[in-house]
Formats: C-alpha cells, structure tokens, sequence
C-alpha cells in the first residue's frame, strides 16, 4: 500500500495593499481595512484607526441641523380644531 503524500499550499486569507501609505499610523488602517475585506476579526489598534481617519475625512463634512419640533396641542384643541375643519 502506498501513501500519497500531498503538499498543502499556504494561500492567504487576505492581501494588504502598502502602496498608500505615508506615515506609521496609516499601517494599522491597511491592515484593518484588509481583514474587514476578508471578513476577519480586526483588533482595537485597527479599529482605532479605521475611525480616526474616518473622523479625519468626514469630520470637517458633517454638519448639525437644529429642528424645532412643535408641541402637541392638548386633545380638547385638537378636537375642536378638527370639528370646525381648521
């Protein structure tokens, strides 16, 4: 009987693309963005730093609209505004 001896070939999981970066800090980011693509587990370095680029780039874009919501009238108002049709 002879045994069939396979080689098992280390594919991985997933690539990191470098050619983007410029300073340390945006090497956690690729790494992160990487797994997220792979759909692996990222860890608390490149969760951190897939915000605060993400607040970097979108922070300054968001802005805060106030609405003014009108109070409810009392139900006898309501009522009556409804039987004269206003």
């Amino acid at each position: 009987m002879v045994k069939k001896n396979t080689k098992k070939v280390n594919v991985p999981s997933y690539t990191v693309n470098l050619d983007r970066i410029e300073t340390l800090e945006d090497i956690p980011f690729a790494w992160g963005l990487a797994k997220q693509e792979a759909g692996l587990p990222i860890t608390d370095e490149e969760l951190i730093a897939i915000c605060k680029r993400v607040c970097d780039e979108f922070g300054t874009k968001i802005t805060v609209v106030e609405c003014k919501c009108e109070q409810k009238q009392p139900w006898y108002k309501r009522l009556w505004n409804w039987i004269r049709r206003k």
